[in-house]
Protein backbone atom coordinates (compact mmCIF):
# COMPACT_ATOMS: atom_id res chain seq x y z
CA UNK A 1 0.00 0.00 0.00
CA UNK A 2 1.39 3.61 -0.89
CA UNK A 3 2.01 5.82 2.01
CA UNK A 4 0.01 8.67 2.85
CA UNK A 5 2.88 11.70 1.78
CA UNK A 6 3.93 13.30 4.86
CA UNK A 7 2.25 16.95 3.86
CA UNK A 8 -0.79 15.02 3.90
CA UNK A 9 -1.48 14.01 7.23
CA UNK A 10 -4.21 15.18 9.44
CA UNK A 11 -4.03 15.25 13.05
CA UNK A 12 -6.58 15.81 15.45
CA UNK A 13 -6.10 17.14 18.71
CA UNK A 14 -9.34 16.71 21.08
CA UNK A 15 -9.44 18.81 24.28
CA UNK A 16 -12.20 19.76 26.74
CA UNK A 17 -11.91 24.03 26.78
CA UNK A 18 -9.51 25.23 24.19
CA UNK A 19 -8.80 28.38 26.04
CA UNK A 20 -7.51 26.19 28.85
CA UNK A 21 -4.22 26.17 30.60
CA UNK A 22 -3.83 22.82 30.42
CA UNK A 23 -4.60 23.18 26.01
CA UNK A 24 -2.02 26.11 26.39
CA UNK A 25 0.50 23.07 27.47
CA UNK A 26 -0.43 20.18 26.45
CA UNK A 27 -2.38 20.82 22.88
CA UNK A 28 -3.57 23.86 21.21
CA UNK A 29 -0.64 25.71 22.78
CA UNK A 30 1.45 23.42 21.45
CA UNK A 31 0.16 22.94 17.97
CA UNK A 32 1.15 25.90 15.63
CA UNK A 33 4.90 25.00 16.71
CA UNK A 34 4.22 21.31 16.10
CA UNK A 35 2.54 21.86 13.03
CA UNK A 36 6.12 23.99 11.73
CA UNK A 37 8.31 21.12 13.35
CA UNK A 38 6.48 18.10 11.32
CA UNK A 39 4.93 19.28 8.33
CA UNK A 40 1.27 17.72 9.55
CA UNK A 41 -1.86 19.66 9.04
CA UNK A 42 -2.62 20.01 13.52
CA UNK A 43 -5.98 20.68 14.14
CA UNK A 44 -7.33 21.35 17.26
CA UNK A 45 -11.41 21.10 18.68
CA UNK A 46 -12.66 21.57 21.95
CA UNK A 47 -14.99 18.78 23.11
CA UNK A 48 -18.31 20.61 22.34
CA UNK A 49 -17.73 20.85 18.90
CA UNK A 50 -16.15 17.55 17.68
CA UNK A 51 -17.72 15.48 15.75
CA UNK A 52 -18.62 12.28 16.80
CA UNK A 53 -19.40 10.47 13.72
CA UNK A 54 -17.26 8.14 11.96
CA UNK A 55 -17.24 11.00 9.45
CA UNK A 56 -15.70 13.42 11.77
CA UNK A 57 -13.00 10.57 12.72
CA UNK A 58 -11.75 8.90 9.21
CA UNK A 59 -10.72 12.03 7.65
CA UNK A 60 -7.56 11.97 10.70
CA UNK A 61 -4.35 10.03 10.43
CA UNK A 62 -4.00 10.14 14.53
CA UNK A 63 -6.50 11.66 17.28
CA UNK A 64 -5.05 12.90 20.14
CA UNK A 65 -7.15 13.38 23.24
CA UNK A 66 -6.38 15.25 26.27
CA UNK A 67 -6.91 14.57 29.68
CA UNK A 68 -9.89 12.19 28.78
CA UNK A 69 -12.06 10.04 31.31
CA UNK A 70 -15.68 10.90 30.77
CA UNK A 71 -18.28 7.92 29.57
CA UNK A 72 -18.99 10.22 25.99
CA UNK A 73 -14.93 10.64 25.23
CA UNK A 74 -14.76 7.18 26.19
CA UNK A 75 -17.22 6.16 23.23
CA UNK A 76 -15.48 8.53 21.13
CA UNK A 77 -12.35 7.18 21.36
CA UNK A 78 -13.68 3.58 21.11
CA UNK A 79 -15.10 4.70 17.71
CA UNK A 80 -11.62 6.26 16.92
CA UNK A 81 -10.15 2.54 17.11
CA UNK A 82 -12.86 1.17 15.06
CA UNK A 83 -12.09 2.99 12.39
CA UNK A 84 -8.36 2.05 12.44
CA UNK A 85 -7.13 5.07 13.61
CA UNK A 86 -4.42 5.12 15.93
CA UNK A 87 -5.59 6.69 19.49
CA UNK A 88 -2.98 8.74 20.99
CA UNK A 89 -3.93 9.81 25.13
CA UNK A 90 -2.23 12.81 26.76
CA UNK A 91 -2.46 13.10 30.67
CA UNK A 92 -0.36 16.17 33.30
CA UNK A 93 -2.56 14.72 35.89
CA UNK A 94 -2.87 11.53 37.79
CA UNK A 95 -6.54 11.27 37.83
CA UNK A 96 -6.70 7.59 39.56
CA UNK A 97 -5.12 9.43 42.64
CA UNK A 98 -6.91 12.96 43.04
CA UNK A 99 -6.36 13.27 46.99
CA UNK A 100 -9.44 14.03 49.05
CA UNK A 101 -8.78 18.26 49.58
CA UNK A 102 -8.97 18.62 45.69
CA UNK A 103 -12.44 19.87 44.71
CA UNK A 104 -12.21 16.82 41.72
CA UNK A 105 -11.85 14.17 43.68
CA UNK A 106 -16.07 13.30 44.22
CA UNK A 107 -15.65 13.18 40.27
CA UNK A 108 -12.24 11.18 40.12
CA UNK A 109 -13.36 9.16 43.10
CA UNK A 110 -16.51 7.83 41.47
CA UNK A 111 -15.82 4.20 40.65
CA UNK A 112 -17.26 4.33 37.45
CA UNK A 113 -15.12 7.38 36.73
CA UNK A 114 -11.92 4.96 37.78
CA UNK A 115 -12.96 2.31 35.28
CA UNK A 116 -13.07 4.72 32.32
CA UNK A 117 -9.59 6.46 32.98
CA UNK A 118 -8.30 2.52 33.22
CA UNK A 119 -10.42 1.96 30.17
CA UNK A 120 -8.58 5.26 28.32
CA UNK A 121 -5.34 3.87 29.54
CA UNK A 122 -5.45 0.16 28.38
CA UNK A 123 -7.68 1.52 24.46
CA UNK A 124 -4.85 3.85 23.75
CA UNK A 125 -2.29 3.12 21.01
CA UNK A 126 -0.04 5.62 22.92
CA UNK A 127 0.49 7.79 26.03
CA UNK A 128 1.94 10.35 26.53
CA UNK A 129 2.95 12.12 30.03
CA UNK A 130 4.34 15.27 31.98
CA UNK A 131 7.15 12.93 34.12
CA UNK A 132 8.55 9.91 34.65
CA UNK A 133 6.63 9.43 38.42
CA UNK A 134 2.95 9.58 36.48
CA UNK A 135 4.26 7.00 34.03
CA UNK A 136 5.33 5.17 36.60
CA UNK A 137 1.57 4.97 38.20
CA UNK A 138 -0.51 3.95 35.08
CA UNK A 139 2.46 1.84 33.46
CA UNK A 140 0.55 -1.15 34.87
CA UNK A 141 -2.34 -0.68 31.61
CA UNK A 142 -0.02 0.61 28.61
CA UNK A 143 3.32 -0.31 27.80
CA UNK A 144 3.91 2.17 25.40
CA UNK A 145 4.11 5.48 27.72
CA UNK A 146 6.21 8.78 26.49
CA UNK A 147 7.21 11.17 28.85
CA UNK A 148 7.07 14.69 26.84
CA UNK A 149 7.64 17.30 29.87
CA UNK A 150 5.74 20.81 29.60
CA UNK A 151 7.79 23.55 28.45
CA UNK A 152 8.39 26.94 27.71
CA UNK A 153 6.33 28.09 24.68
CA UNK A 154 9.23 29.95 22.53
CA UNK A 155 7.09 30.31 19.71
CA UNK A 156 4.86 32.83 21.23
CA UNK A 157 7.50 34.49 23.94
CA UNK A 158 10.77 35.30 23.51
CA UNK A 159 13.56 33.50 24.79
CA UNK A 160 15.55 35.93 24.70
CA UNK A 161 13.58 38.16 26.76
CA UNK A 162 15.03 41.67 28.74
CA UNK A 163 13.71 41.25 31.96
CA UNK A 164 12.28 44.60 34.02
CA UNK A 165 14.31 45.70 37.14
CA UNK A 166 13.03 42.72 39.65
CA UNK A 167 10.85 44.47 42.63
CA UNK A 168 10.32 42.59 46.23
CA UNK A 169 7.35 40.24 45.40
CA UNK A 170 7.09 36.67 46.38
CA UNK A 171 4.51 35.26 43.77
CA UNK A 172 2.36 32.19 44.04
CA UNK A 173 -0.48 31.06 41.55
CA UNK A 174 -2.59 28.59 41.54
CA UNK A 175 -6.43 27.50 41.86
CA UNK A 176 -8.37 26.61 45.01
CA UNK A 177 -7.06 22.96 44.39
CA UNK A 178 -4.03 23.91 46.59
CA UNK A 179 -5.66 25.17 49.43
CA UNK A 180 -3.84 22.12 51.62
CA UNK A 181 -0.46 23.05 50.24
CA UNK A 182 -0.71 26.51 51.43
CA UNK A 183 -2.26 25.54 54.45
CA UNK A 184 0.70 23.44 55.48
CA UNK A 185 3.16 25.98 55.22
CA UNK A 186 0.68 28.77 56.70
CA UNK A 187 2.89 28.94 59.79
CA UNK A 188 6.09 29.63 58.00
CA UNK A 189 4.70 32.10 55.61
CA UNK A 190 2.61 34.02 57.80
CA UNK A 191 5.81 34.61 60.12
CA UNK A 192 7.95 35.27 57.16
CA UNK A 193 5.53 37.66 55.26
CA UNK A 194 5.05 39.40 59.27
CA UNK A 195 9.03 39.56 59.61
CA UNK A 196 9.35 40.71 56.08
CA UNK A 197 7.36 44.47 55.72
CA UNK A 198 9.24 45.72 52.61
CA UNK A 199 7.99 42.52 50.31
CA UNK A 200 4.92 42.28 48.80
CA UNK A 201 3.61 38.29 48.86
CA UNK A 202 1.12 38.62 45.85
CA UNK A 203 -1.21 35.42 45.59
CA UNK A 204 -2.71 35.10 41.85
CA UNK A 205 -5.90 33.06 40.52
CA UNK A 206 -7.14 31.93 44.36
CA UNK A 207 -7.58 34.08 47.87
CA UNK A 208 -5.95 32.39 50.85
CA UNK A 209 -8.18 33.58 53.15
CA UNK A 210 -6.96 30.87 55.75
CA UNK A 211 -3.63 33.41 55.84
CA UNK A 212 -2.63 36.23 57.97
CA UNK A 213 -4.53 39.79 57.01
CA UNK A 214 -1.00 41.67 56.79
CA UNK A 215 -0.42 45.23 55.16
CA UNK A 216 1.92 43.67 52.36
CA UNK A 217 -0.27 40.86 50.95
CA UNK A 218 -2.24 41.50 48.20
CA UNK A 219 -4.30 38.99 45.47
CA UNK A 220 -4.81 39.12 42.13
CA UNK A 221 -7.35 36.90 40.34
CA UNK A 222 -6.56 34.70 37.66
CA UNK A 223 -6.46 36.02 33.80
CA UNK A 224 -6.03 34.39 30.61
CA UNK A 225 -3.02 32.71 30.40
CA UNK A 226 -1.50 35.19 27.68
CA UNK A 227 -2.52 37.97 29.37
CA UNK A 228 -1.12 36.18 32.81
CA UNK A 229 2.19 35.57 31.26
CA UNK A 230 1.86 39.55 30.35
CA UNK A 231 1.21 40.76 33.72
CA UNK A 232 3.11 38.80 35.62
CA UNK A 233 6.18 40.14 33.85
CA UNK A 234 5.03 43.26 34.82
CA UNK A 235 5.05 42.52 38.19
CA UNK A 236 8.42 41.41 37.77
CA UNK A 237 8.98 39.40 41.08
CA UNK A 238 12.22 38.36 42.39
CA UNK A 239 10.57 35.43 43.85
CA UNK A 240 8.04 32.23 43.25
CA UNK A 241 7.03 30.26 46.27
CA UNK A 242 6.09 26.72 44.99
CA UNK A 243 4.00 24.92 47.84
CA UNK A 244 3.50 21.48 47.46
CA UNK A 245 2.30 18.69 49.92
CA UNK A 246 4.13 15.60 49.13
CA UNK A 247 2.06 13.25 47.70
CA UNK A 248 1.65 10.64 44.84
CA UNK A 249 -0.79 13.24 42.69
CA UNK A 250 1.61 16.16 43.68
CA UNK A 251 4.33 14.30 42.50
CA UNK A 252 3.16 13.55 39.46
CA UNK A 253 2.76 17.11 38.42
CA UNK A 254 4.91 18.97 36.17
CA UNK A 255 7.13 21.63 36.99
CA UNK A 256 5.41 24.46 35.21
CA UNK A 257 5.62 27.01 38.25
CA UNK A 258 9.51 26.93 38.12
CA UNK A 259 9.27 27.44 34.52
CA UNK A 260 7.17 30.24 34.59
CA UNK A 261 8.52 31.90 37.47
CA UNK A 262 11.69 31.79 36.05
CA UNK A 263 10.49 33.60 32.74
CA UNK A 264 9.10 36.13 35.26
CA UNK A 265 12.81 36.67 36.46
CA UNK A 266 11.97 34.82 39.97
CA UNK A 267 14.09 32.41 42.06
CA UNK A 268 11.65 30.06 43.05
CA UNK A 269 11.39 27.86 45.96
CA UNK A 270 10.46 24.21 44.88
CA UNK A 271 9.45 20.52 46.32
CA UNK A 272 12.93 18.63 46.34
CA UNK A 273 11.52 15.86 44.53
CA UNK A 274 11.99 17.75 41.13
CA UNK A 275 15.21 16.97 41.13
CA UNK A 276 18.20 19.75 41.65
CA UNK A 277 17.62 22.34 39.52
CA UNK A 278 20.38 25.17 39.00
CA UNK A 279 19.12 28.66 40.24
CA UNK A 280 16.76 27.25 42.82
CA UNK A 281 15.92 26.53 46.12
CA UNK A 282 14.17 23.28 46.83
CA UNK A 283 12.85 22.43 50.33
CA UNK A 284 11.63 19.01 51.88
CA UNK A 285 9.87 19.95 55.07
CA UNK A 286 8.46 23.33 56.76
CA UNK A 287 11.45 24.02 58.50
CA UNK A 288 13.66 23.42 54.72
CA UNK A 289 11.13 25.49 53.81
CA UNK A 290 10.75 28.36 56.04
CA UNK A 291 15.02 28.40 55.45
CA UNK A 292 15.11 28.66 51.95
CA UNK A 293 12.55 31.19 51.52
CA UNK A 294 13.99 33.23 54.51
CA UNK A 295 17.60 32.68 52.90
CA UNK A 296 16.08 34.22 49.59
CA UNK A 297 14.56 37.10 51.36
CA UNK A 298 17.27 38.24 53.12
CA UNK A 299 19.37 39.56 50.69
CA UNK A 300 22.40 36.88 51.33
CA UNK A 301 21.79 35.09 48.06
CA UNK A 302 22.25 36.74 44.55
CA UNK A 303 18.65 36.37 43.34
CA UNK A 304 19.63 37.68 39.54
CA UNK A 305 22.32 35.13 39.15
CA UNK A 306 20.48 32.48 40.03
CA UNK A 307 17.59 33.10 37.49
CA UNK A 308 20.15 33.54 35.30
CA UNK A 309 21.34 30.15 36.00
CA UNK A 310 17.60 29.00 35.79
CA UNK A 311 16.94 30.40 32.51
CA UNK A 312 20.11 28.69 31.24
CA UNK A 313 18.82 25.58 32.21
CA UNK A 314 15.19 25.98 30.88
CA UNK A 315 16.65 26.70 27.25
CA UNK A 316 18.64 23.82 27.67
CA UNK A 317 15.91 21.61 28.36
CA UNK A 318 12.52 22.72 28.31
CA UNK A 319 11.97 25.19 24.97
CA UNK A 320 8.98 24.21 23.05
CA UNK A 321 10.75 24.15 19.59
CA UNK A 322 13.28 21.78 21.45
CA UNK A 323 10.29 19.25 23.26
CA UNK A 324 7.96 18.82 20.56
CA UNK A 325 10.64 17.26 18.68
CA UNK A 326 9.59 13.92 20.92
CA UNK A 327 5.89 14.51 19.93
CA UNK A 328 6.93 14.59 16.25
CA UNK A 329 9.02 11.04 17.14
CA UNK A 330 5.69 9.87 19.02
CA UNK A 331 3.65 10.68 16.06
CA UNK A 332 6.12 9.23 13.38
CA UNK A 333 5.57 5.87 16.00
CA UNK A 334 2.19 5.88 15.29
CA UNK A 335 2.25 6.41 11.22
CA UNK A 336 5.75 4.11 11.00
CA UNK A 337 7.27 6.87 9.35
CA UNK A 338 10.23 6.39 11.63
Amino acid sequence: MRKTPKKNRKILFVVGGRDTTCSFYRAGGISKSLRQISGYDIQVRGWAETQLGWQGIYDYDIVMIHGAYTKDMLTFAAHVKSCGIPLWVDYDDDYLGVTGENRAFPVFENPAVKEQVKEFYKLADVISVTNEHLKSQISEYNDNIWVIPNAFNDSIFDVNRKLPKGNKVVFWRGSDTHIYDLAERAVQINKLTKDNPDWAFTYMGYNPWFLQKQENVAFVPALDVIDYFHSVSTLAPMIAQVPLHDTSFNRSKSNIAFIEGCYFGAVCLIPEWWGKIPGTISYTDSDSYERGLQSMLSGELDLKKMNKLGWDYIKKNHLLSKVNKLRFDLMKSLLNER
